[in-house]
């Protein structure tokens, strides 16, 4: 028989062969019957070479193997998007980053908070940085959950994405999200990959994507709490806040320059520490006010989220003149609206049946309230 690489192309003796084995048939989309058909092999030969059962195989096995299976890893995928160029702070939080990926159990981390909370910037930032520990590369997919202008990316649409990067060509790509991600997880079990998910919408869309072994390591980003993820795959959640005074003022500066950013210092006090909101302030500060509509256009991916009742709750607490209002023993369904509300950042929960949020929030809640009307909104 020739072959057209040395066997140890195929088993190099650095990998135990049962390991490459599994490896290479799950990545051809064989099962070991199938294998066996086209090797001319033995069914329970192969068994018993995946189990680890034979110690020496022969070399005409190992040929007429190697003859069956496609050999080309192809390069490691490399999808992480460029990381922003203003970034400061959060050194506390990179760090918990890294203890937490760390970790043996492999559970994934999430990373939620408010619209504008810089959580896509801080996992993208950490993901560069941890890049070159993960040697069989990183995938990386938007999930738009929060898109105001298009509905969430099913994970049937994902999971093709990550299998063609991965080298599955178009053909073999299963029709279903169950065999696709089933495909995904024979994929990955073996690989020290890094896969990042942002802009989750929930749990739902989620878990799909997640891999089936502790080797990989699963970061995602969501303005949702995602208290499923956290339940039932044991989760470690990590909920940013707002820059310091200091770190809102490094970003104005970077962006707007020392002077100009001394000047209007008095715009940090309305963007409330939002990485996002401070960004635009810097952008625009030339030119006036109008970087709260760009806030204002991040925070409609939110509401397209909210039911009917939770919106409606929304508007009635923001026309409200105290900064942190108070609801009396709410009832199951306005208790449902409130909870929905926390869920997704757009208020939080200080005390007992009392509540507070953004300014930003409290602003773009009343003027869709006005335009849409309570009833409706």
């Amino acid at each position: 028989m020739t072959l057209s690489y040395p066997i140890d192309t195929w088993f190099p003796a650095t990998s135990p062969v049962g390991d490459r084995l599994r490896r290479l048939r799950t990545r051809a989309g064989l099962t070991q019957e199938q294998l066996s058909a086209r090797a001319g092999i033995a069914p329970r030969t192969i068994q018993k070479l995946e189990a680890g059962q034979v110690a020496v195989p022969r070399v005409s096995t190992l040929a007429r193997l190697a003859e069956a299976l496609p050999v080309d890893d192809g390069p490691a995928p490399a999808q992480l998007p460029r990381a922003g160029a203003v970034f400061a702070g959060r050194a506390a939080e990179q760090d918990l980053l890294d203890c937490w990926i760390g970790a043996p159990d492999g559970a994934p981390v999430v990373v939620v908070g408010p619209a504008g909370a810089g959580k896509s910037a801080l996992v993208l930032r950490w993901a560069h940085t941890a890049r070159h520990d993960f040697a069989d590369g990183q995938l990386y997919a938007d999930l738009h959950g929060f898109d105001p202008h298009g509905p969430p990316l099913p994970p049937t649409a994902v999971l093709a994405g990550f299998l063609g990067a991965l080298g599955v060509p178009p053909e073999a790509v299963p029709p279903g999200e169950e065999e696709r991600s089933a495909r995904f997880r024979s994929l990955v079990a073996d690989r020290r990959l890094l896969v990042v998910l942002d802009n989750a919408a929930g749990a739902r869309q989620i878990r799909p994507l997640l891999p089936g072994s502790a080797a990989c390591a699963v970061v995602v980003s969501s303005r949702h709490r995602l208290d499923d993820l956290v339940v039932h795959e044991g989760a470690r959640r990590l909920t940013l806040g707002g820059l310091s005074r200091a770190e809102g003022r490094e970003v104005l500066a970077r962006l707007a320059g020392p002077e100009r950013a001394r000047e209007a210092e008095h715009v940090l006090d309305a963007c409330g520490g939002l990485p996002f909101a401070i960004s635009r302030a810097g952008a625009h500060l030339s030119g006036g006010p109008r970087w709260t509509t760009s806030m204002g256009a991040a925070l409609d991916g939110s509401w397209r989220a909210l039911s009917g009742p939770a919106a409606a709750l929304l508007a009635r607490l923001a026309r409200r003149p105290e900064p942190v209002v108070e609801v009396r023993s709410p009832d199951g369904p306005e208790r449902a609206a409130l909870d929905e509300l926390c869920a997704l950042h757009l208020i939080a929960e200080t005390a007992p049946d009392r509540y507070t949020f953004h300014p930003f929030v409290r602003e773009h809640a009343r003027s869709a309230g006005e335009m849409r009307g309570a009833d409706v909104f």
